[in-house]
């Protein structure tokens, strides 16, 4: 098991479109030239209850760059700050450099990958956990699946998988929720919500939607 973390991680230069979008999580605060893929509904436009928006291409690298922004309101740290975060369970701990998420695309899967560290490993090693998505052709909405155990030194993958899995499935699922929210609103005036996320070679596809009416459940 991975005990206390005397971890030093890489640093690197900070992105600038990633410190644009962790500043408030917002593409519209993007330069107009790496948005041009965010489609907008008109602002007196309202979807009815279920209705899908326009599916959104966002490119690879782009949307990389936006989850290395948004993982900050993951792991709940102010914009700017170091994003490295130790886990623990018992006695275990590990050092998880949140601001090394990366994001690649390919037909039906969506790997999201970071990089961990703790005292009984040299070096931080990167994990890399495929997220099997729907495509173009055959979209699967939310729904999403992962190997039960990530590919990792055996001291991290036996007791921080389902961590590790979770950590990157949140902040997939955040990314297309914030990108969702800016798209337009509902009838109610609530911000659209993610109603798929699906993946085609080098593209993130998400499928904005207006929430269904479930007033008729009530008893």
């Amino acid at each position: 098991m991975a005990g206390h973390p005397g971890t030093t991680f890489p640093g690197g230069r900070p992105d600038l479109l990633a410190t644009a979008f962790a500043a408030h999580g917002r593409v519209g605060d993007l330069p107009a030239n790496r948005r041009r893929w965010l489609t907008k509904l008109p602002d007196a436009d309202r979807l009815p209850p279920g209705k899908a928006a326009d599916l959104l291409r966002v490119p690879e690298g782009t949307a990389g760059k936006l989850l290395q922004g948004v993982v900050r309101f993951v792991v709940d740290v102010p914009a700017g700050t170091n994003l490295t975060v130790v886990w623990q369970a018992g006695a275990d701990e590990l050092a998880v450099d949140a601001g090394s998420i990366g994001l690649e695309c390919s037909r039906g899967l969506v790997t999201v990958s970071v990089l961990v560290g703790c005292d009984q490993l040299a070096e931080p090693v990167r994990v890399f956990v495929p997220l099997a998505v729907g495509t173009l052709q055959s979209p699967r909405g939310l729904l999403m699946s992962a190997f039960t155990r990530v590919e990792a030194p055996a001291l991290v993958a036996e007791g921080w998988s389902d961590a590790i899995t979770a950590f990157c499935w949140e902040a997939l699922l955040e990314l297309a929720r914030r990108i969702s929210a800016e798209t337009g609103r509902d009838d109610e005036g609530q911000p659209l919500i993610p109603g798929l996320v699906a993946a085609e070679r080098r593209l993130l596809l998400i499928g904005p939607m207006a929430r269904h009416d479930l007033r008729g459940l009530a008893r």
